[in-house]
């Protein structure tokens, strides 16, 4: 069929270079998405938001510009201090 053993060995690993290509677009290049629009949405965020952080919902009572971590009240009278990266979700603004 392919006399050319070089074309014979390009035609083999053509359907490999396929499965990467669809894995691409349909997992990796939305997960990318996902995580710039949360990042976005977190760097957002402002006093009295209510956010879900590992497991416990509250609302952010501070946020210091220019660092990492925020406060986050999760009961009255009872603050936590937490990473902005450990936000899982954005409740309501």
């Amino acid at each position: 069929m392919l006399d050319n053993p070089i074309l014979s060995q390009l035609v083999q690993f053509l359907p490999l270079v396929g499965v990467f290509g669809v894995l691409y677009f349909l997992v990796l290049r939305p997960q990318q998405v996902r995580m710039k629009e949360h990042k976005k949405a977190v760097e957002a965020l402002k006093r009295g938001d209510r956010v879900l952080v590992s497991g416990f919902e509250g609302s952010i009572d501070r946020i210091t510009e220019g660092q990492e971590d925020v406060q986050i009240e999760i009961a009255p009278g009872v603050v936590v201090k937490a990473k902005k990266s450990s936000i899982t979700e954005i409740l309501s603004r």
